[in-house]
């Protein structure tokens, strides 16, 4: 069981990829990738899903999808949490 609520994770890991994009872009994140990356992270960093009864889940899938073809430590560590992230809300859906 996490001590942290998935809200939480959901917030720090968009938040970890917004600060990593210098990284992101080292690993390959480019032009609509990098938009779409910066739409869906900043959605969910601001985003109270806890408190509010709104689905995060769109934007953890979209998020995944443009760190899933880049190569690196950072974008491998972040698509780990957020499959862990979108399993977690499919559970609780």
């Amino acid at each position: 069981m996490s001590v942290m609520s998935d809200a939480t994770r959901i917030r720090m890991v968009a938040r970890t990829a917004l600060v990593q994009i210098d990284t992101l872009v080292d690993e390959g994140l480019r032009d609509a990738a990098l938009e779409a990356l910066i739409d869906h992270a900043e959605a969910l960093a601001v985003a109270p899903f806890a408190r509010v009864r709104r689905d995060p889940f769109p934007h953890l899938c979209r998020l995944r999808d443009v760190l899933e073809g880049l190569v690196g430590l950072t974008s491998e560590r972040l698509v780990r949490t957020l499959d862990d992230l979108i399993a977690s809300t499919v559970r609780v859906s």
